[in-house]
């Protein structure tokens, strides 16, 4: 009966992204690695079938804020090519 409830519920609870959509988002990161010094505290859940990605990511500093806000949206523009339904909260941090 527990099995039961907790399967009907599962599609209404918030659950991080599987290993398999984290690697996903690591490969497109690291078509960037030339641009971005690194990322970190990757946060992700899914709530029924929107995902959420935030993360931080050092940039280098010869980039402009410019530069840095269009990297962003290729960046985010890539994600939603392999993981769609994706909201991202991505926080740009100067080297």
């Amino acid at each position: 009966m527990l099995l039961q409830v907790l399967c009907f519920f599962r599609p209404l609870l918030d659950t991080c992204l599987s290993d398999a959509e984290e690697k996903k988002i690591s490969e497109v990161m690291e078509n960037y690695k030339e641009k971005i010094i690194d990322y970190h505290q990757l946060r992700t859940r899914k709530s029924g079938n929107i995902r959420y990605i935030e993360f931080h990511m050092t940039v280098r500093s010869e980039l402009t804020v410019k530069e840095s806000h269009e990297l962003t949206e290729m960046i985010e523009n890539d994600i939603e090519a392999v993981l769609q339904n994706t909201s991202m909260n991505i926080h740009i941090e100067p080297a």
